[in-house]
């Protein structure tokens, strides 16, 4: 069984949380779950923008024609975004919610900036241009701006209403088209929108007291020589003479509800639709059909459509599609974007694996710790047109309910299937000593003993059932007459006495604690926090708060709920934070510095530590307390701005967090002050002077401050895992604190005692001494650490490899000299080693033929003399025997390039000996005899 840490929160209540955005390493990161609600799509050139999740908060965009997407986040990024547009090098983002950002905003930075460009509040529904002219439709009327969105204005001059709600617009060689809202129909600019005039003859579909009234287009495209129009609910219309005349493309689209978008190339076209998801015609719209069965999973609210050369891409509900062969086949497309809401809790477990449940994209499973997910989808609703609320489990079982309560879906086997229960239940289904116990708010109780397969009732005798809980010994069961428990399994009920209440009793949340039993009520003007010590037979009040959350942590319980205060003379209800340490007798508010802007749901503890999302737009804020509410941290890094978020759940090391634009998680290591770091690496005898790295290993979310000897310096890397000095003269330690925002760790250091001495000179280079020309050889040192090696060669040889190391291999010239090798460190150049070394040929087929030297006698018995012209002004003469050994060696200057210089040879054995003559790049090989 996996191990679930001991986060607490009820499933019966709504879990939130808020974040907020930062570019710190330790943070929130989106779980690997791909897809999401898609708003809106639209195609700029070989970029395609996508804007997510069911208000708007999420933007991407594809560089690849949707293979992968990347997110756009920016601190000024607006939230509920509607409809996105690029003219030119500007972005426009059209927003509008009830509550949150509403207007129009420009970005002229690819995303990196935004800047709000209205004053005045509006839902902005959508975009078109008209050379250099930019029209957005509002839900109160028409905007004009023809300096690139820098002002706006309403232009209506001729519209049936001043500021009528906008649901399309159309630019096309014809003019410009809108439709209005309140069944007004398409009209028509020719100006650039000073004037309109209503064009949607053929299109009426009723005539009331001298009106004739038109459809609802909701999408309007130009494909071909044809304009399309898209209807909420009356099919799709064409006009192929610039919308002087419209018919109805065929009586089949009546069939599909609130077409969205329309695209497509000559008569090829696609719709989306929001129930019946893409429909095709290759005929010019004479004819649709749905094609939605190879590839499209989740085809419900199929909002947007965009076409790529011969690609088109649909966004719908669970994420993007993308068909490369007219529709036949589509394949998922959205790797990369992370906009799926989150119900509730964010994520469960079952045996070994995670789940995690999305509103509008079902069922994602993960086996390998939340790494990496799959949907787990087979037979499950995604199609349903109710959003998925709560996924639960317990020892073998997953539940799913919808947020309206239309579908209760099951698994047995893990996810691989779902199938609909029929039994009269609220989920999830209670765990008890073996047993599954489950209500009907109007039937009664019910236990089965084979896992959900079979049913009985056990209680009916109330009019009504409003709560039932297990403490794994006890049932404990609130109806509209009283609050009862039982001892037996459910076989016998008895009724509790409940401080000050009677009947219509909810115990919606409920913890047991090793002595006691907590539980809050709420409903039929219910409030307050009981305790019961005596299992379950009396409760007493300990606290009159209405209570939306009790989550216990070991000792301490918590209450997310409100207090009547009297605010400016009223009664208001003021929602805060209590703690109770004593097991549930006393209660104390400890929201101190968090005001009153406390998310209903979403509070959890763990570990001594407190999580508190905040709910006021529009930047929300998660927040963390480790000391009792004295203190409160915001930890939302890594999260979108604007992006609330709803629950937490934390499971092995890891804890998650759902929000409305994606699963999230964060290491829960993250959030405890660091440990102490690894051994600092780095030199502990520096050279004085000398530039040194020491540096820890990394760890996310921690800042490092590094200490060094009062007369080094810190160059660059403070606050980091790695830092850079400048080596002084003193001795001491180098140390580094971890820390974050929970606290410091332990001080790790390394003594350091820096060195101004130069490095010694290198013993013995190895080598021959007398190597063969035109052969390679090899030259070497013993190595010593932290020393590198410069090497020199006579003049005409050539370094292969090994400069720099303690051996190298070079290729053997004609000229015979000197190797060196000379060490180095940050101390400075050390002194050099020498090798002498004389080249002798490779045969005598290497003799000089030159006509500038004469050795004479030859053969010779004492003394012999070398007479050679055109030297440069050094001259070199070597004797060497037959078996390569120098014999003799003499250096001496030429006269205006003659040189002369005698021998005496008479104390050298007989045989064959070379004569090698060199100055600068030339030389000479000449055999003589000594008799």
């Amino acid at each position: 069984m996996r191990k679930m840490l001991p986060i607490k929160m009820l499933i019966g209540a709504g879990i939130c949380l808020m974040a907020s955005f930062g570019n710190l390493s330790a943070q929130w990161t989106h779980a690997a779950i791909d897809g999401g609600y898609i708003r809106t799509m639209i195609n700029s050139g070989d970029t395609l923008y996508a804007v997510t999740q069911l208000y708007g908060n999420g933007l991407f965009f594809s560089t690849d024609v949707g293979t992968t997407w990347n997110e756009i986040l920016s601190e000024s990024l607006p939230t509920s975004k509607r409809v996105i547009a690029k003219f030119g090098s500007s972005l426009f983002l059209g927003c509008g919610s009830v509550r949150e950002a509403e207007g129009i905003y420009r970005s002229d930075d690819n995303g990196v900036t935004w800047v709000k460009k209205n004053s005045n509040p509006m839902w902005v529904t959508c975009f078109a241009q008209h050379g250099s002219t930019i029209f957005a439709g509002t839900g109160e009327g028409l905007l004009r701006s023809t300096d690139n969105g820098e002002t706006w204005k309403y232009i209506y001059n001729g519209l049936a209403e001043s500021k009528p709600h906008i649901y399309s617009l159309l630019v096309t060689e014809s003019g410009i088209f809108t439709c209005i809202g309140n069944n007004y129909g398409i009209y028509r600019s020719t100006d650039n929108g000073n004037t309109w005039v209503q064009t949607s003859t053929g299109m009426q579909i009723d005539y009331y007291e001298g009106r004739y009234y038109y459809p609802t287009v909701t999408a309007l495209s130009y494909i071909g020589d044809a304009i399309y129009a898209g209807c909420d609910e009356s099919g799709i219309f064409k006009s192929t003479n610039g919308g002087d005349n419209w018919s109805l493309t065929s009586e089949g689209t009546y069939d599909y509800y609130s077409i969205q978008s329309i695209v497509g190339k000559d008569s090829l076209l696609y719709a989306a639709t929001i129930y019946n998801g893409v429909i095709r015609s290759t005929d010019a719209g004479n004819n649709w059909t749905e094609v939605n069965g190879n590839g499209i999973d989740i085809w419900l609210e199929s909002n947007a459509l965009v076409m790529h050369n011969n690609d088109v891409l649909v966004g719908t509900k669970g994420g993007i599609y993308k068909s490369a062969d007219h529709g036949i086949n589509w394949t998922k497309s959205d790797s990369g974007i992370r906009g799926f809401w989150s119900s509730y809790p964010p994520v469960i477990t079952l045996d070994s694996d995670l789940y995690a449940g999305t509103m509008t994209g079902g069922i994602y499973k993960s086996s390998d710790n939340g790494t990496s997910w799959a949907p787990a989808n087979e037979g499950f609703p995604v199609n349903d047109v109710n959003m998925l609320r709560y996924l639960s489990a317990n020892a073998t079982t997953l539940f799913a309910k919808s947020i309206s309560s239309y579908y209760s879906t099951i698994s047995t086997d893990g996810g691989n299937s779902w199938h609909e229960t029929v039994q009269d239940s609220i989920f999830p289904w209670i765990d008890h000593k073996g047993k599954l116990y489950t209500y009907g708010p109007n039937s009664g109780v019910y236990r089965s003993d084979d896992d959900g397969i079979t049913w009985t009732l056990i209680e009916n005798s109330q009019y009504f059932y409003l709560s039932l809980h297990s403490d794994g010994e006890t049932l404990f069961l609130g109806t509209y007459l009283g609050y009862f428990y039982s001892t037996d399994n459910g076989t016998t009920w008895q009724q509790s006495n409940v401080e000050g209440v009677t009947g219509y009793i909810c115990a919606y949340q409920f913890i047991s604690t090793p002595t006691a039993k907590i539980m809050s009520l709420e409903y039929a003007g219910r409030r307050g926090i009981f305790r019961s010590t005596d299992n379950g037979a009396n409760w007493v009040q300990t606290s009159n708060v209405l209570v939306t959350e009790l989550v216990n942590d070991g000792s301490n319980l918590y209450a997310n709920a409100t207090e009547r205060q009297i605010v400016n003379g009223q009664e208001v209800e003021v929602r805060s934070i209590y703690q109770s340490k004593n097991d549930g007798v006393t209660w104390k508010n400890i929201s101190g510095s968090l005001g009153n802007n406390i998310a209903w749901w979403g509070i959890c503890a763990i570990d001594g530590k407190i999580f508190v999302p905040l709910n006021s737009y529009p930047d929300y804020g998660l927040y963390c307390s480790s000391d009792n509410g004295a203190t409160w941290k915001e930890i939302s890094l890594g999260m979108i701005p604007g992006n609330q978020v709803f629950n937490l759940s934390a499971v092995d090391n890891y804890i998650y967090a759902g929000t409305g634009n994606g699963l999230y998680r964060r290491d829960l290591a993250e959030l405890y002050p660091p440990s102490q770091t690894s051994t600092i690496a780095g030199k502990t005898d520096p050279c004085i002077k000398s530039t040194q790295t020491y540096t820890v290993e990394p760890v996310n979310g921690i800042s490092y401050e590094w200490q060094i000897p009062s007369d080094w310096a810190i160059l660059s890397g403070q606050t980091t895992n790695t830092i850079t000095v400048m080596v002084g003269s003193g001795s001491g330690y180098v140390s580094v604190i971890p820390s974050n925002e929970f606290g410091t760790g332990p001080t790790q250091i390394v003594a350091v005692a820096p060195n101004g001495n130069a490095p010694a000179k290198p013993d013995a280079i190895t080598g021959s001494v007398t190597p063969t020309a035109n052969t390679t050889e090899n030259y070497s040192v013993t190595s010593v650490a932290g020393i590198t090696y410069e090497w020199s060669l006579p003049g005409d040889w050539t370094m292969v490899s090994g400069n720099g190391t303690h051996e190298i291999t070079v290729t053997v010239g004609n000229l015979s000299g000197d190797i060196t090798c000379t060490p180095l460190s940050d101390c400075g150049p050390g002194e050099a080693q020498t090798l002498a070394v004389a080249v002798k040929p490779l045969g005598i087929g290497q003799q000089s033929s030159q006509k500038d030297i004469t050795i004479y006698p030859n053969p010779v018995t004492d003394e012999v003399t070398i007479d050679i012209k055109n030297l440069g002004k050094n001259v070199v003469t070597q004797i060497i025997d037959i078996r390569g050994n120098l014999i003799r060696q003499s250096k001496g200057q030429s006269s205006d390039g003659h040189y002369f210089e005698s021998f005496d040879l008479s104390n050298y054995a007989r045989g064959v000996y070379y004569i090698h003559v060199w100055s600068n790049q030339k030389s000479y090989i000449e055999k003589i005899v000594i008799q």
